[in-house]
């Protein structure tokens, strides 16, 4: 119930901006967060991860707050278009509250404006090698193939036993010819 009272006076603050979504605090601790809509069975909540019904009997409190593509909108829209920082800024606090599609488009906006961002590109799992940044997939096919490998049928062999298995297949080949 401590937590519920400290909680209120921020809640009842935002609720006065306009907000049209809702904030359950359930019976026991937790919370649910999203859109409200009264059912005969309970509250059914819709939110950016999809909808829950919640019985009436494990809410304790509801309060108006604004949603989070709420505040994303506005977030967005006081960010600078051109400035790298103020994306990236945008970008974390989309991944902090679980917009991650949204970060993803932020982070490569980052790297349009300013490819060698490290932050956007650690973000995305980009790693620098051998000074260009790439994915770490990308990467490691760039290291085997310097150390001579080839990639045959999704394995990675050296020049001589890229040979042996070349002799092998056309021995293969010519067995199979014969039989028929």
């Amino acid at each position: 119930m401590k937590r519920l009272s400290l909680f209120l006076p921020l809640a009842l603050f935002l609720s006065a901006a306009g907000a049209r979504a809702d904030i359950l605090l359930l019976r026991g601790g937790g919370r649910v967060e999203g859109v409200v809509k009264e059912r005969p069975q309970g509250l059914l909540v819709e939110s950016l991860h999809g909808s829950v019904l919640v019985p009436r009997s494990r809410v304790a409190a509801r309060v108006r707050a604004p949603y989070v593509t709420e505040l994303y909108e506005r977030r967005r829209e006081r960010t600078k278009a051109g400035d790298p920082e103020a994306r990236f800024r945008l970008a974390l606090w989309c991944l902090a509250q679980g917009l991650e599609k949204r970060a993803r488009r932020h982070l490569e906006e980052v790297i349009a404006l300013d490819p060698d961002h490290e932050g956007a590109r650690a973000r995305l799992g980009h790693v620098r090698f051998r000074g260009r940044w790439m994915t770490p997939d990308a990467a490691r096919i760039f290291r085997l193939a310097s150390l001579g490998l080839v990639r045959v049928e999704g394995r990675w062999l050296s020049e001589r036993a890229l040979r042996v298995y070349r002799a092998a297949m056309r021995r293969r080949a010519d067995l199979l010819a014969r039989a028929r």
